[in-house]
């Protein structure tokens, strides 16, 4: 069995077993337990720029995982380009294990190739997640526990000049995939490592201990939790009527724009006459997903892509600008009023307002 040309065990400090780089960590963590643990929100690990790892060569990327949260497109490990991650070894967009590539240094799956294992269900148990890219072969493929998961064709890799990460990866050259949960000895080998060897190394190195539990977030990150209920816009009635065509309700009598925030998470949904509109299953009709806040600035985060405001808190009243929306399918970030307003005229109506709190719950 070769031995890894860098290796990470993770156990109480960022120090290096093979190779000569180090990991720095960041944001919310704990490495008390013999692994690390990441919030799913800010906590990561990363090596100095450029990590020497050849991207357009073959390579073999190793890691005990626990996947404690649901999420959506987490990166265990990844080498970053300049605008995203080239590789990343995690849970893919429908939280399946998987292994992906990229064609080109830009955002969104359209620019991909991975291949997909099996739906990553939370708990508390270790996976061991390995990737392989054999460009003698032209295949990526992924293992999880020591067996082959899935392979497919791949044979134009791009070269990442960027650090190593561990429990991030990022999008539109902003951090971003946060992982959920612990991580524990991360390998990289300079060469496609065979199911055999693969195998072997999975039975040598599970880890005897539990996964530690996940940190609690930085508080900073989401203002300690001063939005933390729900926020409500009443629609005045000159205003109300593109909402009552586009929601079908021709007859009520009040609308409101409601958004709620707890702790890391958000959504946005309308209220009609008192009842918030909701779809099957419970869950508000509007967009939801994560946010974080440096200062005044507020990022919101949904599968679709993010938007970038000004927030501003007052009493009870809570006023928020947009100044920047970012579209992942469209492969664009706005900042100019007028073109957003020509590619989403709705949005305006959702965030150019002041919010006034209406409840201490911003759970649904």
């Amino acid at each position: 069995m070769p031995n890894p040309d860098y290796s990470w065990e993770l156990s109480s400090t960022g120090s290096a077993t093979a190779g000569e780089f180090d990991v720095e960590f960041l944001g919310a963590f704990d490495a008390a337990l013999g692994a690390v643990s990441f919030d799913g929100y800010t906590g990561h690990a990363t090596t100095t720029a450029p990590f020497p790892l050849d991207t357009t060569s073959s390579f073999t990327i190793a890691a005990w995982v626990n996947y404690a949260a649901p999420s959506e497109i987490a990166a265990a490990v990844s080498h970053l380009g300049e605008v995203t991650g080239l590789f990343q070894l995690g849970v893919g967009e429908t939280s399946q294990w998987w292994f992906m590539m990229k064609t080109e240094d830009r955002t969104g799956l359209d620019y991909a190739v991975w291949v997909d294992g099996p739906q990553a269900t939370p708990g508390d148990r270790w996976t061991h997640l390995v990737g392989v890219s054999d460009q003698e072969s032209g295949m990526l493929r992924l293992f999880l526990d020591g067996e082959l998961a899935g392979e497919v064709p791949f044979g134009a890799p791009l070269r990442a000049a960027g650090p190593l990460t561990i429990g991030r990866a990022q999008f539109d050259a902003n951090p971003g995939n946060f992982w959920p949960g612990a991580i524990d000895l991360v390998q990289v080998y300079l060469m496609a490592l065979n199911p055999d060897q693969v195998a072997e190394l999975s039975s040598a190195t599970r880890p005897q201990d539990p996964p530690p539990a996940m940190p609690a977030p930085d508080p900073s990150t989401y203002a300690g939790g001063i939005l933390n209920g729900t926020w409500d816009y009443v629609i005045p009635t000159e205003d109300s009527s593109v909402f009552r065509d586009a929601l079908e309700v021709p007859d009520a009598k009040e609308l409101r724009i409601r958004i709620g925030f707890d702790n890391h998470t958000w959504w946005q949904s309308f209220v009609v006459d008192g009842e918030l509109m909701v779809e099957p299953g419970g869950v508000p009709a509007g967009d939801g997903g994560t946010f974080l806040i440096d200062g005044s600035v507020m990022i919101q985060a949904n599968a679709g892509g993010h938007g970038v405001l000004e927030w501003r808190l007052e009493d009870d009243q809570l006023t928020v600008t947009l100044l920047e929306i970012c579209n992942l399918d469209a492969q664009e970030c706005l900042t100019d009023r007028n073109e957003i307003l020509a590619a989403d005229p709705f949005v305006f109506e959702v965030v150019e307002h002041t919010y006034v709190k209406s409840g201490d719950d911003g759970s649904y």
